[in-house]
């Protein structure tokens, strides 16, 4: 019994370990989204990088709930364990607009 409760808490740990480094990711992005190489060519590249921001911000309350849910103890490893992989399901999907959008305004294409 000991050992599936090790399991599940070191499965929740590795959860919280790739979660963190995709917000590190995360801000690596922001942070070239937020250079001039990256500015929006036309409107559409304008209205996609408005939607990217307001999805970082998403992102990054989601990953403040779930760490202050951590913190907290409010909340078992059991019920942890589906937030934090919504959570990581997010990041696909912020990685795939972001990668969209950099497509899109590449100058060269």
């Amino acid at each position: 019994m000991n050992d599936i409760a090790e399991h599940n808490a070191q499965t929740i740990d590795e959860m919280m370990l790739r979660m963190q480094r995709n917000h590190n990711i995360i801000q690596r992005l922001r942070k070239k989204l937020n250079s001039y190489t990256c500015e929006p060519r036309d409107s559409v590249c304008f209205d996609k990088l408005y939607d990217l921001r307001q999805s970082f911000k998403s992102f990054t309350i989601h990953q403040i709930r779930i760490m202050d849910l951590m913190d907290k103890n409010k909340i078992e490893s059991k019920q942890l364990r589906p937030e934090i992989q919504k959570h990581l399901d997010r990041f696909k999907l912020l990685e795939q607009e972001i990668a969209s959008y950099l497509l899109a305004n590449n100058p060269y294409s």
